[in-house]
């Protein structure tokens, strides 16, 4: 699930750890927004892991 806000795309997951998958998917999403910051938010995890990623 992704949200914008303003300078800012927020994706969550809901899974055990993060694959090269969900970080290219975010990777992605944040190249074709346009947007200049994309964080990737787990929250199944042992403890929550959040990823940043800059354009």
């Amino acid at each position: 699930m992704a949200f914008l806000f303003g300078k800012l795309d927020v994706y969550q997951k809901a899974v055990v750890d993060t694959i090269k998958e969900h970080r290219a998917q975010t990777i992605s999403y944040l190249k074709a927004s346009g947007l200049p910051l994309a964080l990737l938010i787990n929250f199944d995890s042992a403890s929550l892991q959040i990823r940043r990623f800059e354009n």
